[in-house]
């Protein structure tokens, strides 16, 4: 909750042109909400994804669905469902907060003491600094990750595999040990 809170104040500081944000009317807990969600995130390039209770979140699918490239503050995220997609080049680690994160949880564990956030004004601004070149190639995975995760109404072998096509050659390549 605190990452979110240092996000959205940096986000107000920056202002509406430079940053999209998620207000609290806007939390998934209807259909409305959730088609709101959606939109916003097809209108950004970059979707945030903090951690909460998991590194896993549904907002990180949701992104990749709509092309918006997900942003990641912990690298573990990145890691996230090894067989469907390649995170490191569809996704970007905003520098310094995986680290940070780390030392918190371990902190946190240890005395119970929490350790200071990295500056998240600064992180939006080293955002904006991705030079369009990278933009383009991060779209590029993200709509090839985007394919590999959705269940497609297709014939198999049509084009990309889908989810349920990668699934049976996990199970193949399983049972054919």
């Amino acid at each position: 909750l605190v990452w979110r809170q240092h996000l959205d104040a940096a986000c107000i500081q920056l202002g509406a042109k430079v940053c999209n944000r998620l207000k609290p009317s806007m939390r998934p807990s209807s259909y409305a909400s959730t088609r709101q969600i959606l939109e916003l995130y097809a209108q950004s390039t970059f979707c945030v994804q903090p951690p909460g209770d998991m590194l896993a979140r549904p907002g990180i699918l949701d992104a990749l669905s709509v092309g918006c490239i997900p942003v990641f503050l912990v690298a573990d995220q990145q890691r996230l469902w090894p067989h469907f997609w390649e995170g490191s080049t569809a996704s970007l680690l905003l520098p310094h907060y995986d680290a940070a994160w780390r030392r918190r949880e371990a902190a946190m564990r240890i005395s119970g003491s929490h350790e200071p956030y990295p500056n998240a004004t600064e992180a939006l601004l080293w955002l904006l600094s991705v030079p369009p070149a990278n933009i383009t190639r991060l779209r590029r995975n993200v709509r090839r990750a985007a394919a590999a995760m959705r269940y497609a109404s297709r014939f198999p072998g049509d084009g990309d595999p889908d989810a349920f096509e990668t699934l049976l050659c996990l199970i193949e390549r399983v049972i054919g040990r």
